[in-house]
């Protein structure tokens, strides 16, 4: 009996033991359970840290303060991606030796470091702004289509913006920009030069604006003539995203401005003349690298290319079923060496996929290059590098190659039926320096295109009203005239603004008191040839072909009458176009001389007045001999922030 007790004894402690045993793992499970709750809570909730993941946008002041005060010291360009998060651009300035800053330097220096950490601390803003602008122009009758402005369009205001933005917790930022004002483009343009505001374009290449083409005066006030009610934008946000990140990373998913490398004239990838993106953007950075992967989405080609006139039904005139998309997917690549030389590597390609989404395209770790397929991706590469050779000056270069042979392959011009060669060059200069209360800068800039960059063919026997894979992209706009399932679509160059076919010089001088009032003037001189944004790509011959294009011919024929190959700048149109019919005027390149006053002045705090005056000539416009035109075309603006 005693034994029993003892075993009933030694059974009981052990299963005290296992209770126990089992106590203390669900203490330590609660424990990591707690630990992981806690860590969660301060990440979410602690509101020691500082919040700086609001997103500056490309035009923004803060910007141009950093890379003139760069510029000034012998420092390379602070990376020319662009937007940058406040994180970023702090991390820029700290790189500056501040006990090295001279004379307005410190003034500019403070500027920028207290426009950056002003909101920290502030979870939610609620801003508005009352802006009246007036545009005017003298020539209403050969300056029509808004490519035909030099002040770009994405720059106009909306009459009244409100905006909300949401710091959430330390590392979340939010906004939304909600507007009324007249819209952009209204307008669609035929052939011969008339304007239409109740009869789309189904096509979308030529809009134009009432604001800016056949009318001499306008302004951005809802209904105040030649506005209508008929012209309120209903395209707003025209700036939202939520972003997310901390030290040295962050996430963008919204609708946002891009611009990527350092010319004044444009950029051959990115350029910031498009309206916007939608997009989602991965960024990360430290003092020598820095990283960023990009994902933009555009309207189908199929809604404006693969449709007609009269049914609106789809044309598949090669057989290809695409799946709706038209995604621009980029990564990029930026260090730095010895703060003297900045380099940039970016890698490109248009996806236009056929059947199924390839998820391979989407890995920030691919060579976009290898995934090449001709029916369903163009790819594009560019290299940058900017060097500081002394104080105050700073050389920079761009390179885009869009199509090139290999050693031991065929040269374009030398034998029939070849591909043509498509680059892209810029060389120019920077300088900047103190003076008074703010900085004087100034840049010089030659920028070259080749016919064919940006154009590229889907396929080698597509008939000539389908569009091909190229570095065109467009966004979609609605006025009340037109019915949603016919809006407009603007089409842009992605890259370079002036696209292919182009020589161009670009000269620019300013002063800015930052935060004050700045003036400054830009003068532009371009040798544009003949091809354009809707010019079909086309395999070359050896010999120029007076004949030109074939457009009759289908099938393999399509191509028994290939133009020879031209370099910039053209004088003939050989090939088919998009939005012209005949072509056969285009018989001389066109020489743009542009002439611009700029500037602006804070009167108080909130109340700004800005301006622009372009001087405009333009000899063989249009690309035909003898044609020449000049305008005067004025920006006024009065802007009100509350």
């Amino acid at each position: 009996m005693n034994i029993r007790n003892q075993e009933s004894g030694i059974r009981n402690q052990e299963s005290g033991i296992r209770n126990q045993e089992s106590g203390i793992r669900k203490s330590k499970k609660s424990a990591l359970v707690l630990f992981f709750v806690t860590v969660l809570f301060c990440l979410t909730f602690n509101l020691s840290a500082q919040n700086h993941q609001k997103i500056i946008p490309i035009d923004s002041e803060i910007y141009v303060a950093i890379k003139a005060l760069y510029i000034a010291h012998g420092l390379a360009l602070p990376s020319t991606a662009g937007p940058w998060s406040e994180d970023e651009l702090l991390l820029m300035l700290s790189r500056l030796d501040q006990s090295k800053l001279k004379g307005s330097e410190q003034g500019v220096y403070d500027f920028a470091y207290n426009e950056l950490t002003k909101d920290e601390q502030k979870s939610f803003r609620f801003t508005g702004t009352v802006t009246t602008e007036v545009y005017a122009h003298t020539n209403t009758t050969d300056f029509i289509r808004t490519d035909d402005y030099i002040r770009p369009m994405n720059l106009t205001q909306p009459f009244l913006a409100l905006n909300v933005a949401l710091r959430i917790t330390d590392f979340g930022y939010g906004t939304a920009e909600f507007s009324i004002g007249n819209e952009k483009f209204n307008a669609s343009i035929a052939e011969d030069g008339t304007q239409y505001t109740s009869v789309p374009d189904a096509f979308g290449h030529t809009v134009g604006s009432t604001f800016f083409g056949t009318a001499a005066f306008g302004t951005n006030i809802p209904m105040v003539p030649p506005g209508t009610l008929n012209d309120l934008n209903f395209n707003f946000p025209s700036r939202a995203f939520v972003s997310v990140g901390s030290h040295g990373w962050n996430i963008e998913a919204g609708r946002e401005r891009l611009s990527w490398g350092p010319g004044e004239s444009g950029n051959f990838l990115v350029g910031s003349h498009v309206d916007y993106h939608n997009n989602i953007r991965t960024t990360f950075y430290n003092n020598h690298f820095k990283y960023v992967f990009n994902v933009s989405g555009f309207p189908s080609p199929d809604e404006y290319y693969g449709v007609s006139n009269d049914n609106m039904e789809r044309i598949t005139d090669t057989g290809i079923n695409h799946l709706g998309l038209n995604l621009f997917i980029a990564h990029r690549l930026e260090w730095r060496l010895f703060n003297k030389l900045n380099m940039a590597l970016s890698e490109a390609i248009m996806y236009q996929p056929e059947d199924t989404l390839d998820m391979q395209y989407f890995l920030p770790t691919i060579v976009l290059h290898n995934l090449y397929r001709r029916h369903e991706s163009n790819s594009l590469l560019t290299l940058e590098a900017d060097y500081a050779l002394m104080p105050r000056l700073n050389i920079y270069g761009q390179l885009a190659v869009d199509e090139f042979h290999l050693p031991g392959e065929p040269v374009p011009g030398t034998v029939d039926d070849v591909t043509p060669d498509a680059f892209g060059f810029m060389l120019g200069a920077k300088t900047a320096f103190s003076l008074w209360n703010g900085m004087v800068s100034a840049s010089v800039e030659a920028a070259y295109t080749d016919p064919y960059l940006y154009l590229r063919a889907q396929d080698f026997n597509a008939q000539a009203n389908k569009r091909e894979l190229n570095y065109v992209v467009a966004n979609r706009y609605i006025s009340m005239p037109y019915s949603s399932t016919s809006p407009l679509f603007v089409e842009e160059f992605l890259g370079y603004r002036w696209g292919g076919d182009a020589i161009a010089f670009n000269a620019q001088g300013a002063y800015r008191d930052f935060g004050a009032w700045n003036v400054g003037v830009n003068a532009l001189f371009m040798i544009h040839g003949t091809f354009d944004k809707w010019t079909r790509w086309s395999a070359v011959d050896q010999a120029d072909n007076p004949n030109g294009w074939d457009s009759s011919a289908t099938g393999d024929t399509l191509y028994a009458n290939r133009p020879g190959n031209q370099s910039t700048p053209t004088d003939h149109h050989y090939q088919a176009n998009y939005a012209d019919t005949d072509v056969s005027d285009r018989n001389a390149p066109s020489y743009l001389t542009a002439l611009s006053l700029f500037g602006s002045y804070k009167i108080l705090a909130p109340l700004q007045l800005y301006g622009q005056v372009d001087m405009v000539t333009v000899a063989n416009k249009g690309n035909i001999k003898g044609k020449s035109a000049n305008d005067i075309q004025i920006t006024v603006g009065m802007h009100y922030q509350f």
